[in-house]
């Protein structure tokens, strides 16, 4: 009878803890934005930076997504998205997909996957680039995150063999380019926003 109550107790025990510690992990980030750690933050959550033009031109707006695939927050879906990218670089262009794995207390890594397309008079596009961009990013507060270490690879149609829509593991990339010194980018959280008064 000791040994039973002894192992309700420890399960009563042990689901407290959880309870508490993914109270902290799900909550509105009050506390750690007042000058505790990180790993307080939930990173869900969508935030927006803007690139700089190469040379001519107008500054890119770049729109991240960030989704939890388990309750710590070790691994997230991430989606990447341009809505003003340049047309100069492909007729149709997605939104670069992918996952972000926790490899620190207040770091990911993370590795997307896009896909480029010459428009067609008739019928879907044709395939002209599969992008890659791996990096990491670290939280810096519980509304911003900070990517550093970015490389973006561009292959070619003729490079996913298996046409399952990914370049094929023995393929080197027609371009490789990245990471710029010094080059990390705040990302900073959209906020909620109070209506306007008519």
């Amino acid at each position: 009878m000791n040994t039973k109550r002894t192992t309700i107790i420890l399960c009563m025990t042990g689901l407290v803890v959880f309870c508490f510690v993914a109270g902290h992990l799900g909550s509105n980030n009050a506390s750690a934005q007042n000058g505790e750690d990180t790993w307080l933050c939930n990173v869900a959550g969508t935030y927006v930076h803007t690139v700089p033009p190469w040379g001519e031109g107008n500054a890119a707006v770049v729109v991240t997504t960030l989704v939890p695939l388990d309750p710590m927050g070790t691994r997230l879906n991430m989606v990447e998205r341009w809505p003003n990218s340049d047309p100069s670089w492909a007729d149709i262009e997605t939104p670069n997909f992918g996952e972000a794995v926790k490899v620190g207390h207040d770091t990911y890594k993370f590795s997307l996957t896009g896909w480029m397309f010459k428009k067609l008079q008739v019928g879907r596009g044709e395939l002209e680039s599969i992008v890659v961009i791996v990096g990491s990013f670290r939280i810096i507060d519980c509304d911003t995150i900070e990517t550093f270490d970015v490389y973006t690879s561009l292959y070619g149609p003729e490079q996913d063999k298996d046409g399952d829509g990914f370049p094929d593991s023995d393929e080197k990339p027609d371009v490789c380019f990245g990471p710029e010194p010094g080059a990390a980018e705040a990302r900073k959280r959209v906020p909620m926003m109070e209506p306007c008064e008519p």
